[in-house]
């Protein structure tokens, strides 16, 4: 007896493409030129970095003579008790956390000096 297929039909065979991985030289040179990128930012950002903590250092500087100045009668400024006081009391106003690393933390420190060098070159 021959056997028939009966309700049964054969399925076609799908292909799918693979995507996902492009080829070998594209992923190279994609991965070549992310690297390149990534270096230029990481020598970019260092450089950055750099130059603010070389400028905040020369206002640090600056102020420090300033201070200085005053305080031995130099120039035409000199402290008084209470000029002293109320540039000790701003100074000690700033409150930051060097350990986080925040980038507020700095903005503060670079708003601080710039309001102290004012405040000493006005008086």
């Amino acid at each position: 007896m021959a056997r028939k297929a009966i309700g049964r039909t054969r399925q076609k065979k799908t292909t799918v493409k693979k995507v996902g991985r492009p080829p070998k030289k594209a992923a190279k040179a994609a991965s070549s030129a992310l690297n390149t990128a990534m270096a230029h930012v990481k020598i970019s950002f260092v450089e950055v970095l750099d130059a603010f903590k070389r400028k905040q250092e020369a206002r640090l500087a600056a102020l420090d003579e300033l201070v200085e100045g005053a305080e031995e009668g130099r120039g035409a400024k000199s402290f008084t008790k209470q000029r002293g006081e109320k540039l000790a009391k701003k100074l000690s106003s700033l409150k930051v956390k060097p350990k986080k690393g925040r980038g507020k933390d700095l903005v503060r420190i670079e708003a601080l000096l710039e309001e102290l060098m004012e405040t000493i070159a006005k008086e």
